[in-house]
């Protein structure tokens, strides 16, 4: 579902393909009902192939018993497509052929009527259309998001895969023929610009960063610009990968995915350009906050001294995992998605040579604060016998809820005025007139930032992450005692005195919970739902399948160990799918819970 809903977020036109028909029990026409109630949002679902269980003679009925997925039949040119080992064989179906040749015509005249619905070439020319207006009518339909062609097979002997490719290349968008997010054709004359989308370390643990090109022409060891972090990339090497081999390329143009090589600072979801001057931003990816945080140790010295070089290379090429140094116990301790995310990166590291030990698996809950506090902090300290000073005004507000955007700020703002960050579900923003106007202002920037997040990442509870935080960073001093390092110790400071007097709720996180299950077992789930602290906030019936679908509020904690539970309840037929919700305040018996478990890391 996740990646369902993330195209429907960016309009990107689809089809579905329905596998595992080899398998026993598989049920097309429910699968095909689930579809229709479950994936919304991207037009109308039309049936183009059928599958076939029974060997198709002229003149017979099928019989009873099931003898597995043979072939499919398309709708569209009326054909048995029949699978022989590594032989395809085509029939075209006829009278003769009864059962088979009436099931394929009732399919066939209701994905007529659905196309004539939305096209009037396919309804004038009705009640026999020629297949190629009916494959520019489904490429029109699919490519505005009015239809979502649906096609039958099972992959894992070849059934339906041929047509399934034949049908990607007739109804899905090339590039040019989806809207371009840079506001520039598809031109390799113009402009560079290129997001780097995946990065991955070779055998010789080189990063490799795939790039895809959206505007100009990256030619082989050229300088690149990385707007995301702001800063050159110098003699970058192209290739293009075919399984594991490397092949050298002398450019990149508009709409290729290829390799570069020797990107030192360029991170999954970074845009490159051309130069400095070509401010172009594409979209990054989303990365959820992490759920859960565990400590990784070491299982001997030569991998305790090699862990956290590994962890760093790691975090760049999965963004949604990070690591830390607890600054109190001195372990490492890693934040990600769960147990099974943890699993990967430990047998990830076991690849690099770099035994660990997986310590318990706890949920990462959030510290926030309520209300709105302004102070000035000077800080001045010697350092080497070399006097080091930093002087701003901070001006803090705190809300319960983690901050999502940057469009909606406390405070009046020009944005042009103010230099905005938003990190870890908090927001930064810092008075650029105050800054030098010499390339000494990213420095600065970056030594705010990074003192501002290491007072958050410690919250005064129990030490979790403060989140929710909305800071105003103005009337910072310049001059020559001024320097980036003392501004990071004086924001550092100055924010961990005003958190210890207004942070004051621990936060826990809540998931939207997707449950389906019979409808018998309907009771039995809710139950279970609330003795878990959850929430029912919807159910619904579909009598066709006699199924249900509940949806409901839970807290994180409760659902870890919930699947065993579910699959008692349902006789293991229910399941589940969840998305991130909210944080609320945790008070009660529950706080002493949290504040029992917390206290240090297993």
């Amino acid at each position: 579902m996740t990646v369902w809903n993330q195209a429907n977020r960016y309009q990107i036109p689809r089809i579905l393909f329905v596998n595992k028909l080899d398998r026993p029990g598989a049920d097309f026409d429910n699968a095909v009902i689930k579809v229709r109630k479950r994936l919304k949002g991207n037009g109308v679902p039309v049936i183009l192939s059928i599958p076939v269980f029974y060997p198709i003679t002229a003149g017979l009925k099928p019989t009873l018993a099931d003898h597995g997925l043979c072939g499919t039949i398309d709708l569209i040119s009326m054909t048995y497509v029949r699978y022989e080992e590594e032989t395809v064989i085509c029939t075209s179906l006829t009278p003769e052929h009864q059962y088979f040749y009436h099931l394929a015509c009732k399919h066939r005249s209701l994905m007529l009527d659905t196309l004539a619905d939305l096209d009037d070439d396919i309804l004038s020319s009705l009640p026999d259309p020629e297949p190629q207006q009916l494959h520019l009518a489904i490429r029109r339909l699919t490519l505005s998001n009015q239809i979502t062609p649906i096609l039958a097979g099972g992959a894992l002997k070849n059934i339906g895969v041929q047509p399934l490719l034949d049908a990607v290349n007739l109804y899905l968008p090339s590039p040019e023929d989806r809207p371009s997010i840079t506001n520039a054709p598809l031109d390799p004359s113009g402009k560079l610009v290129a997001l780097a989308f995946k990065l991955q370390h070779n055998t010789r643990r080189e990063p490799m960063t795939f790039l895809r090109i959206y505007s100009g022409t990256m030619k082989n060891r050229c300088t690149a610009h990385n707007v995301t972090q702001n800063l050159p990339e110098k003699h970058v090497t192209l290739f293009r990968i075919s399984g594991d081999v490397l092949e050298p390329l002398k450019e990149l143009q508009a709409g290729d995915i290829g390799i570069a090589m020797n990107t030192r600072s360029t991170r999954t979801g970074d845009t490159l350009t051309s130069s400095n001057k070509h401010n172009v931003h594409l979209p990054g990816i989303t990365i959820p906050d992490a759920a859960f945080y565990a400590s990784f140790t070491p299982t001997t010295s030569d991998a305790g001294r090699m862990l956290p070089e590994v962890l760093a290379k790691l975090e760049l090429e999965d963004p949604s995992f990070r690591s830390m140094t607890d600054s109190e116990t001195g372990q490492i301790v890693v934040h990600g998605m769960g147990e099974l995310h943890f699993e990967i990166i430990r047998s990830r590291l076991k690849d690099w040579g770099v035994d660990t030990k997986l310590g318990s698996v706890r949920i990462a809950y959030r510290e926030a604060g309520e209300g709105n506090q302004k102070k000035r902090f000077n800080w001045d300290k010697q350092i080497l016998g070399q006097s080091s000073k930093a002087s701003c005004s901070l001006d803090v507000y705190f809300s319960p809820q983690p901050i999502q955007t940057s469009t909606s700020p406390r405070r009046s703002i020009v944005p042009e005025a103010m230099h905005t960050v938003l990190s870890n579900g908090n927001l930064i923003h810092i008075q650029k007139s105050d800054l030098p106007a010499s390339g000494l202002a990213s420095e600065y920037i970056e030594s705010i930032v990074k003192g501002i997040n290491i007072s958050l990442s410690r919250g005064p509870i129990l030490h979790y992450v403060t989140s929710g935080v909305e800071i105003y960073v103005e009337d910072i001093a310049v001059g020559p005692e001024n320097n980036p390092g003392a501004y990071q110790a004086c924001l550092l400071h100055g924010l961990n005195e005003i958190c210890k007097t207004h942070v004051n709720l621990l936060m826990e996180p809540f998931m939207m919970v997707h449950v389906s299950c019979q409808a018998k077992d309907v009771g039995p789930v809710t139950s279970d739902i609330v003795i878990r602290r959850g929430e029912v906030m919807d159910v619904e019936f579909e009598e066709e399948t006699e199924d249900a679908e509940i949806q409901c509020v839970m807290p994180l904690a409760s659902i870890g160990d919930w699947t065993p539970t579910l699959r008692s309840i349902s006789g293991g037929r229910a399941s589940f799918k969840l998305e991130p919700f909210e944080y609320r305040a945790i008070t009660g018996e529950e706080k002493d819970r949290v504040f029992i478990e917390s206290r240090g890391y297993a």
